[in-house]
Parts: C-alpha cells; sequence; structure tokens
C-alpha cells in the first residue's frame, strides 16, 4: 500500500505559503502583483528557512520545499490578484 504522506507534505508546504504571497501582494498592490517580483521573494523566503533549518539541525532541509513554498507565494498573489479584481468590480 502507498503513503500519501509525502504528497500531504507537499501540499502543506504549498499551503503554508500562500498567506506570504497574498500578503506580500497587498504591501504595494501596483507593484508587487506580478509573479517577477513574488517568485524571487518567495524563493528567497523559502531558501533561508530551509538554511536556518540545515544549519540548526531542525527538521528537514529539502529542495522540494523551496520549490512547494515558492509555488505557495506564487498561488497567494495569484488569489490576491482574482480577490483585487472581484473587488473592483464590487466597486462599478
Amino acid at each position: 500500500m502507498h503513503s500519501f504522506a509525502p504528497v500531504r507534505h507537499m501540499f502543506l508546504n504549498v499551503v503554508m505559503f500562500v498567506p506570504y504571497g497574498f500578503l506580500f501582494a497587498m504591501m504595494d498592490p501596483e507593484e508587487l502583483t506580478f509573479v517577477s517580483r513574488v517568485l524571487p521573494a518567495g524563493l528567497f523566503m523559502s531558501t533561508m528557512i530551509e538554511s536556518v533549518q540545515m544549519l540548526l539541525n531542525r527538521g528537514q532541509a529539502d529542495v522540494d520545499d523551496i520549490i512547494a513554498n515558492t509555488l505557495g507565494a506564487v498561488i497567494g498573489m495569484i488569489g490576491f490578484r482574482i480577490f483585487e479584481s472581484f473587488s473592483d468590480l464590487r466597486e462599478n
């Protein structure tokens, strides 16, 4: 029987960074709602977290986590753009 633990782990890493992407885009919606801005920020933050885990020997540092976290940040930014477009429609 196969375990869903790796899929669950990847899913949770994506979900963990969705708020980061959403809130990062909220800081300056005119500048920070582009993948070219959010992707490097999510990559940097995730790399820092994984590096600290590795240096302090806490948790499990993994490249897959960096990829999943970065994807989560981009999904959060896309969610913000969708939210922003719906709020613009309600104002008009």
